[in-house]
């Protein structure tokens, strides 16, 4: 919310009011009703803020999952967000509550109010809101919003105490260096210069390097403050230095989620990474597989499908990456994977084979094979009547899932052998490369493809 003042006529006097509003426009609405508007300014208010502390996860659960209660049992957003306002005992929490109140009462939508909040909460946080509103099951996403964050709590609890005791040994170690070097080998010297000769390069060395510690040790010290900080500051607010620094390897594979604001990418040594394209942020960085990967498939319930070259596949829950399922597979099998719209997934089972599943992936319902035995370079959906183009090194074969058989085939060459094939022009089209040769096959009104061009 926004703090503007407005110089107003009313009953022939004039007033000043301070209001909150989501915007300019916002505020003229509702000073409108008060009397006629004769100056209005936004108020720009400076706020040092000074505390690094991040809400703790664990808390932020506890109001999350009262949250989907009460939207499960019927409560408005509005009410809701109010009545967990009035019960948090955490001033930061009930200020961000009572916030996203003021803006819903205000007019604005979820996302929005969400919006002003996202430094707080977390693009994950927002990233379920928006899952959940897409998908018409709020409740039920902040339900597993709320699991997941009480879950990050346990592990981040975990982590700093397996950290503790290395952390400690660390500095005591620093420290009894420093003290070494900069105390007790200095008391030395006097007794190697009495003795004459030359010292060991070795001594040498020490004694120079106590030397230079003493004479700039406080530089050091801020020195190396500051390359801490420049280091933490751009892995947080750079993705790009955050890829660099966490060695992500370039990317192999990417594919957008249209129902949240993510783009999933997959990296050649691995790495599965959730970025947000609207604030060009990474949400998520985690290491999917040992081995570069080489598909991402999103599907309808909220899963995505990684492959990798280790001869795993995964499914994962969407944008928490939660992993669903992980199973050994052969270097032939689900090279390509498609869902249609009736919640069906297609995926080659082999060589020239290739099999249909349920909407979760989990059981095979029918399996059949290229009419021509070639092997399958790709799986396009035509997005009508359930039919399926199933790409081969020399044809294009149209297939019908309602009765799972094999419509029409078109051989684009049997000279030259396709590496890709790919639908175009709103589905109309579908083209198929091999290195400097292009085939492209033209669907026609009666749903069958012709070879009209082959350059």
């Amino acid at each position: 919310m926004k703090k503007f003042i407005a110089k107003i006529i009313k009953d022939g006097t004039t007033q000043t009011h301070t209001i909150n509003a989501i915007n300019l426009e916002n505020a003229k609405d509702i000073l409108s009703k008060n009397g006629t508007i004769i100056e209005i300014k936004e108020i720009k208010e400076f706020r040092l803020n000074l505390s690094f502390k991040a809400i703790d996860e664990r808390i932020l659960a506890i109001y999350i999952k009262e949250l989907s209660a009460l939207l499960e049992a019927g409560v408005s957003l509005l009410d809701a967000f109010n009545s967990v306002a009035k019960g948090c005992d955490n001033p930061k929490l009930k200020q961000i509550f009572n916030d996203i109140s003021a803006d819903l009462n205000a007019g604005a939508s979820l996302e929005k109010a969400l919006n002003t909040h996202k430094d707080k909460l977390g693009s994950v946080v927002l990233a379920m809101f928006a899952l959940g509103q897409n998908s018409g099951k709020l409740a039920s996403s902040l339900s597993t919003l709320s699991d997941m964050l009480e879950n990050i709590s346990i592990n981040r609890a975990k982590f700093k105490k397996a950290i503790r005791y290395p952390a400690l040994t660390f500095v005591a170690l620093l420290i009894a260096f420093n003290i070494l070097i900069t105390m007790v080998m200095p008391s030395f010297k006097g007794i190697f210069d009495s003795f004459g000769g030359e010292l060991y390069w070795a001594s040498r060395a020490i004694l120079a390097l106590g030397s230079f510690v003493s004479d700039y040790g406080i530089l050091i010290a801020f020195g190396s403050v500051f390359v801490i900080f420049l280091i933490w500051y751009f892995h947080k607010f750079n993705y790009k230095f955050q890829l660099k620094f966490d060695e992500i390897s370039s990317i192999n594979k990417y594919n957008l989620d249209k129902n949240t604001i993510c783009l999933l990418v997959g990296t050649n040594n691995g790495f599965l990474i959730s970025i947000d394209y609207t604030e060009r942020q990474i949400i998520t960085i985690f290491r999917a597989h040992k081995e570069p990967i080489t598909l991402i498939t999103i599907l309808h319930n909220g899963y995505c499908v990684s492959r990798s070259h280790d001869g795993t596949l995964a499914i994962w829950s969407l944008p928490s990456f939660q992993e669903i399922k992980k199973y050994n597979i052969s270097l032939i099998e689900h090279k390509h994977i498609i869902q249609i719209d009736d919640g069906r997934i297609v995926s080659n089972s082999g060589v020239n084979s290739f099999s249909v599943y349920n909407e979760t992936f989990t059981e095979e319902i029918a399996k059949n094979k290229a009419k021509t035995l070639w092997e399958i370079i790709n799986i396009e959906d035509l997005k009508r009547d359930n039919t399926i183009i199933i790409g081969t090194k020399v044809t294009a074969e149209l297939w019908t899932l309602n009765q799972y058989e094999c419509l029409y085939i078109f051989n684009a060459s049997y000279t030259v052998k396709l590496t890709d094939m790919s639908l175009i022009g709103n589905n109309k089209f579908i083209m198929g490369n091999c290195h400097t040769k292009i085939h492209l096959f033209l669907q026609r009104e009666e749903q069958s493809l012709d070879d009209v061009i082959k350059a």
